[in-house]
């Protein structure tokens, strides 16, 4: 047999205390940069936000990693109140909702108005918060018109501007405010002109300006010189001009009108006394006078000018006198005609130009009778007052076209005026009729009623006074 022994083993056990839960330190507003940039990068100008805590805005590291995290944050919407938006624990993947849309649509309900009677106001709703108190309109342009605005309304909401001549009209377009560089300003336009007895129109106010009109001439054809056949063909004269020394006749003068000027002035005095023909002759004398002013105020007037005064630049106008022009002429052919007439831009483009003609075979002008020069001038006398009549009739009949235009405006205007007080009118007439016919059915319902009352009462004061009767006859029998 054998046997054995053995040894009891040894057992123990303990039990470990749990880890401590790490702690940490977290400032106030860990968390703002990161709910800005998602603002930013949804959009400053919506006005509500979605934020999910841990994933939006850039912010995904864990601040307190193993604890549970609440979110809380103090927001305003443009100067109103603090709101505040807070998610408790476990706030990590959670959403937090920021909302301004009833501060934004409160926001929305201003409005800068341009109304038809020129006033400009400031509201809130249907509440007046501002106005202009101006008044004045003027004349209605459809280019005006709110419809043709900036914005097609005659309103500007938050956030709208106006740019430099950028502008938003009445509904009529009556008036309109404009941004221009001084600010803005409320404009209108109004017809402020008159008719003189010579039917020409021209403003007479401060806020409006009189228009004239230049002929259309080619300014290259002034001071120019030619020599124009029988047939009426125009050879222009290139070469070089003089003046008529030695001949009987003195050179030609050209009538400028109501012009003067004192810079040109050969002589600081004037000559009192003489005569036009005799200040001409003063001027043939100087070879330095280039034209001379005459004028009959009080005394005969000379006074001579150089030859600067040919130039158009240095004239101004004067209407004390006459400013006279010395004419060049040609060198050649000054045997033949030596006499020059003056005319207008518009008239030396009438001709015929033929510059290669001969100018020895273009004397042939002076064969013409002096009766027949005669009577072309009178023919173009009266062509030309005819063609001054002719344009004052049709000044004459556009006056009273815009006169009328104007009137038919302003009648329509009072039309529509007219007819929708009518309109007021007759629905007020239809329901003050409704009313009277009310009135006089319930009148009529009253008077039936009295008359059934008036019976009942009858009926019973009749009854009454049988029953009275009876009862005393009753009474007398016992």
């Amino acid at each position: 047999m054998g046997g054995g022994s053995s040894r009891p083993r040894r057992i123990s056990s303990y039990f470990r205390k749990p880890a401590p839960l790490p702690r940490h330190r977290v400032s106030i507003g860990n968390w703002t940069k990161y709910v800005k940039n998602q603002r930013v990068a949804t959009n400053r100008y919506i006005p509500h936000m979605w934020f999910l805590v841990g994933r939006s805005g850039g912010g995904r590291y864990d601040p307190a990693r193993g604890c549970r995290k609440s979110f809380q944050s103090n927001y305003k919407c443009g100067n109103g109140p603090f709101k505040s938006r807070n998610v408790g624990a476990e706030a990590w993947g959670r959403w937090a909702f920021f909302d301004c849309r009833r501060e934004i649509n409160s926001c929305n309900a201003y409005r800068l108005i341009l109304t038809d009677t020129g006033n400009i106001q400031f509201r809130y709703g249907g509440r007046i918060i501002w106005q202009s108190n101006t008044n004045k309109v003027g004349v209605e342009r459809e280019e005006y018109m709110a419809k043709n605005g900036k914005y097609r309304r005659n309103y500007i909401r938050p956030g709208e501007y106006l740019e430099e001549n950028e502008f938003i009209g009445s509904p009529s377009g009556n008036c309109y405010i404009i941004m221009t560089r001084s600010g803005l300003q409320l404009c209108y336009e109004t017809f402020e002109c008159k008719v003189n007895n010579e039917l020409i129109g021209y403003g007479d106010t401060s806020n409006s300006y009189t228009l004239y009109e230049i002929s259309k001439e080619d300014p290259d054809n002034i001071q120019n010189t030619g020599y124009v056949s029988y047939d009426g063909t125009l050879t222009e004269h290139t070469e070089s001009f003089t003046t008529l020394e030695g001949l009987q006749n003195a050179a030609p003068y050209l009538d400028i009108g109501n012009h003067n000027s004192t810079d040109n002035s050969l002589t600081i005095a004037k000559f009192d006394g003489l005569s036009n023909a005799d200040c001409k002759i003063k001027c043939d004398e100087n070879n330095d006078c280039g034209g001379y002013f005459f004028s009959k105020n009080m005394h005969n007037g000379c006074e001579l000018k150089n030859h600067m005064i040919k130039q158009q630049r240095y004239r101004t106008e004067d209407s004390s006198g006459l400013l006279y022009v010395k004419a060049d002429v040609p060198k050649e052919n000054n045997r033949h005609n030596t006499r020059i007439t003056d005319t207008t831009g518009v008239d030396w483009d009438k001709y015929n130009l033929d510059n290669n003609s001969d100018i020895k075979r273009l004397t042939e002008l002076g064969l013409i009778t002096q009766d027949e020069v005669n009577v072309l001038t009178r023919s173009k006398k009266e062509l030309a007052k005819s063609n001054n009549e002719f344009r004052k009739a049709i000044n004459k009949l556009s006056i009273e076209d815009a006169g009328i235009s104007l009137e038919t405006k302003e009648d329509i205007k009072r039309f529509k005026k007219n007819l929708s007080e009518y309109t007021t009118l007759d629905t007020n007439s239809k329901d003050i009729k409704t009313k009277i016919y009310n009135l006089n059915a319930m009148e009529m319902d009253s008077e039936l009623q009295l008359i059934k009352d008036n019976k009942e009462y009858l009926l019973w004061t009749i009854a009454t006074i049988v029953v009275v009767i009876a009862s005393m006859k009753i009474v007398k029998q016992k």
